[in-house]
């Protein structure tokens, strides 16, 4: 039953938690965070959601952030009436990056559309699309969670790339290129890199 209730609290781990046979004589294995995700021994769960925020998003994107927010929101109230401990956190990115709603628990009976409203507001894009500063913002919520909680960041963006570099006007396409390259090292590639960050945190993304 818990393993079936953080399936469904994720959403996205659905396909991924099936059963786990295994070999009483084999040595137990070291468990990530990730793995009590699959395996379902997680003592709660805790679902991080970033928003891309930036001025590339057309009105359908924002039709479908107002549509997921909630859709993830009421989800994640399937296993919160069923006992399990779900904490749900919001972080939002453009040109800067900033938390919505802190990493906190999901209450009984919450409603999600006054988050979607927000979220989905043409009047708050930004210009750029910054990932890192959102990715940095997004796992910094999961600092004040549980160790040993299942951690799973969800994203939406359109998937436009683009800085807000200086002088942009006056960027030859070499230099926009070198930035974008600097930008992709610092998250996915190194030992400090976000991926790694995330892979050391047992987030599931």
């Amino acid at each position: 039953m818990k393993r079936a209730l953080i399936a469904i609290a994720t959403g996205l781990l659905v396909a991924t938690l099936v059963p786990i046979a295994s070999n009483a004589a084999d040595p137990a294995p070291r468990q990530t965070t990730a793995s009590r995700c699959e395996s379902g021994d997680a003592p709660s769960v805790e679902v991080v959601l970033l928003v891309d925020q930036s001025s590339s998003l057309k009105t359908n994107d924002l039709e479908g952030i107002r549509r997921a927010v909630e859709q993830v929101g009421n989800r994640l109230l399937i296993p919160v009436q069923n006992g399990l401990d779900v904490k749900f956190g919001v972080a939002k990115f453009g040109e800067t990056a900033s938390t919505v709603r802190e990493l906190s628990p999901v209450k009984k009976g919450e409603s999600f559309e006054e988050l979607g409203a927000l979220l989905s507001d043409e009047n708050s894009l930004e210009g750029f699309t910054d990932y890192l500063k959102g990715l940095e913002e997004a796992i910094g919520l999961f600092d004040s969670g549980d160790p040993q909680a299942c951690k799973v960041l969800l994203w939406f963006t359109d998937g436009m790339f683009d800085l807000p570099p200086k002088d942009f006007d006056k960027q030859t396409d070499r230099e926009r290129e070198a930035e974008s390259d600097t930008l992709i090292s610092a998250v996915c590639q190194g030992d400090r890199s976000i991926a790694r960050r995330i892979r050391s945190k047992g987030i599931v993304t």
